[in-house]
């Protein structure tokens, strides 16, 4: 028994750290001590967070995890009412899902809401491209009740709007053109272009989108959003950042002021979440990662075969222990008798009927605990 629960032992204390690597947890650099960081499968990091203000910079920041069907948690961006795609504190960047715009559609396609930024820690990212679908339509953007950009789509008579031919925006059925910086709206109208101002293509549907994944004008109408980029930065003065970080002055959503926020890195050598203490931490070396990494590897192939190396012992134990154990029996039988005895019940010479047979604890008290030096046991036999 001792053996055996030596052996499981072993092989537990081998288990016990192989277990707690890969149970092991990155530490939490995202958010706030105390402070929810998960939405579903999107991770939240401050200066967003969830349910209690202390987790979060300020109303701007304030994620809603919302449910979209019974499975499926996603965060929103609560005072815009955008649903979010991912977050990320490294270039200082939201992606959110941008309503796409309409005008003279069905009534089942909807108008699209406009978005505004203004007074928000946010604006539109350059690397989005604003993009217009329809025929013989100037599209405009307007931001402050001013025209601040648009582009121009042509078609003639015979063109299928959807037709798989049209390849790209490049004024044909569909158009686009860049940002301007600080562009905190989203809000565009459409002139139509022909005789008399009335468009060639009666009733055909015009669409206007900011966005960084447009996959051409095939199928929009069935599209109701796409991702875009917001690009932040701090602008409450009243919020507390980490003096490890490096924190430093930005003009991200305003053009009037030299500094209208603060945006931060981790410094030199370091990642993670610059918005909060301790959430920068040392970028490893990339030699000692693969060296750990290898050493990791044959770590693990060692106890696997130092398992497969005691199951092996206990094994062949278990083997040796019946081998000794028949063994002894065989001895025993021979030394007390037995080849005697097997021999004279083969031969008929011992009556079976007339055999006595006497247990060990009688045989222990004839023989004196099997003293067999003393001189009564036979008759202590024959009184049994």
């Amino acid at each position: 028994m001792a053996q055996k629960f030596a052996v499981y032992y072993n092989i537990i204390m081998i288990l016990w750290p192989i277990a707690s690597l890969a149970s092991a947890q990155v530490t939490n650099n995202l958010a706030k001590p105390g402070c929810n960081y998960t939405c579903g499968s999107f991770d939240i990091p401050y200066p967003f967070g969830m349910n209690d203000p202390n987790c979060y910079a300020d109303k701007w920041f304030e994620i809603e995890c919302g449910t979209i069907n019974v499975d499926t948690k996603q965060p929103f961006l609560k005072f815009l009412d955008l649903m979010v795609s991912n977050i990320s504190t490294l270039d200082s960047t939201i992606e959110v899902w941008n309503p796409v715009q309409r005008m003279n559609c069905s009534e089942d396609q909807p108008k699209g809401n406009v978005v505004d930024l203004r007074g928000s820690p946010f604006v539109y990212s350059q690397r989005n491209t604003f993009y217009a679908v329809g025929c013989n339509s100037l599209a405009l953007l307007n931001a402050n009740g001013a025209e601040i950009g648009g582009c121009v789509s042509i078609c003639d008579n015979d063109e299928d709007a959807n037709s798989e031919t049209i390849d790209g925006c490049h004024g044909r059925y569909c158009c686009e053109t860049s940002l301007p910086r600080y562009l905190s709206e989203f809000n565009t109208t459409f002139q139509v272009l022909g005789e008399n101002g009335v468009n060639v293509r009666s009733g055909q549907c015009n669409y206007a989108m900011i966005t960084t994944d447009f996959f051409g004008p095939q199928g929009t109408q069935y599209v109701t959003q796409l991702r875009a980029i917001f690009e932040w930065e701090i602008t409450n003065s009243s919020v507390q950042l980490p003096q490890s970080s490096n924190c430093y002055p930005s003009n991200i959503t305003s053009s009037d002021k030299n500094s209208s926020g603060l945006r931060c890195q981790c410094r030199s050598g370091f990642e993670g979440n610059p918005y909060i203490s301790g959430g920068c931490t040392a970028i490893p070396d990339s030699s000692n990662k693969k060296s750990r990494a290898k050493w990791a590897i044959i770590g693990v192939f060692s106890s696997l075969g130092s398992i497969l190396l005691l199951l092996g012992i206990w094994w062949l134990y278990k083997i040796v222990r019946k081998r000794m154990i028949e063994k002894r029996k065989e001895k025993n039988f021979k030394e007390n008798g037995g080849l005697l005895l097997q021999q004279r019940l083969s031969s008929g010479e011992v009556n079976v009927e007339k055999t006595k047979l006497f247990s060990l604890k009688d045989l222990e008290k004839a023989t004196d605990h099997f003293n067999l030096r003393s001189s009564r046991s036979k008759e202590k036999l024959k009184n049994l």
